[in-house]
């Protein structure tokens, strides 16, 4: 009589052994390199780009949270020229900068005291600064130099020429865009000068905008 096997009891050595496992066993030898291929393309083709934006975008937010842009402020100040006598000196000054570099045009004048043989001075120069990117506790020192012409006059003498400085400062927030400025120069007057050196200090409100 004939029974049926059960497939357990169906060994490796049986012809039906093989016929059994040799489908399965084809298509996982042949289907290997294709999955292997696919997931070579999928990491290649895809993985890359996703990592180079990944990357652009933690350098963009780098860039946008330590990159200040541009940025300008004015100055209106009242303060004493030191020499040879204290006199009240008077101006503004504009500018703008970049991150640690800022560059700025002053206008100033003072007016001359006979008694103490004091000149009348006018300065106009343009200035490089040298300051923190941002306040540090609320203040942002600088470091200034610069050149550019004076008029010095007393009496009925008069000299006009090249004229540099040099200085630093300190600017203090106070409110929004509202600063204090405290501003100490040195100041060296070319040509027949009746005084120079001459020194500067003056105190004043800053806008930043």
């Amino acid at each position: 009589m004939l029974r049926l096997v059960p497939l357990t009891y169906v060994g490796p050595n049986l012809p039906l052994g093989k016929l059994a496992h040799a489908l399965p066993e084809q298509l996982l030898v042949c289907g290997q390199p294709k999955v292997h291929q696919r997931f070579r393309f999928y990491y290649h083709g895809f993985m890359r780009p996703t990592r180079a934006l990944a990357i652009a975008a933690l350098v963009a937010a780098i860039t946008a949270t330590t990159v200040r842009p541009a940025f300008a402020d004015a100055t209106f100040f009242l303060g004493a020229q030191m020499s040879p006598s204290n006199r009240a000196s008077k101006g503004f000054a504009i500018g703008f900068g970049i991150l640690f570099v800022g560059f700025e045009f002053e206008y100033a004048s003072v007016n001359e005291d006979l008694e103490a043989r004091a000149p009348s001075l006018k300065t106009g120069v343009g200035n490089v600064l040298l300051q923190t990117p941002v306040p540090i506790y609320g203040f942002q020192p600088y470091f200034t130099t610069g050149g550019g012409v004076y008029r010095e006059q007393l009496d009925n003498r008069q000299d006009t020429s090249f004229a540099s400085n040099v200085g630093g400062g300190v600017k203090v927030s106070l409110a929004g865009p509202l600063r204090l400025r405290v501003d100490y120069r040195v100041f060296k007057l070319e040509s027949g000068a009746l005084t120079s050196p001459t020194h500067r200090l003056y105190g004043g409100l800053n806008l930043s905008f």
